[in-house]
């Protein structure tokens, strides 16, 4: 359970939240409706790590990033 709370919370800085004292804080106009619940609740309730709901904004964050497609460039033949 301590694994996932640190994954959790590892994504939830990753899409650009920062956690404090357990709740997560993230600049309003960058909140996915997931991130909104998390600012009402303990991150230990975030499901990145069981909802494809949550985890596919970091995919399509991943996806947008300039290293992500240096990298498909770089790879694809």
């Amino acid at each position: 359970m301590k694994d996932e709370i640190e994954g959790n919370k590892v994504l939830a800085e990753f899409m650009g939240g920062k956690v404090v004292n357990r709740i997560f804080h993230c600049e309003e106009s960058t909140k996915t409706h997931n991130e909104r619940f998390l600012d009402r609740y303990n991150i230990s309730h975030a499901r990145y790590n069981s909802s494809w709901d949550w985890l596919m904004p970091v995919i399509n964050k991943i996806f947008s990033m300039d290293e992500y497609v240096d990298y498909k460039n770089q790879t694809s033949s």
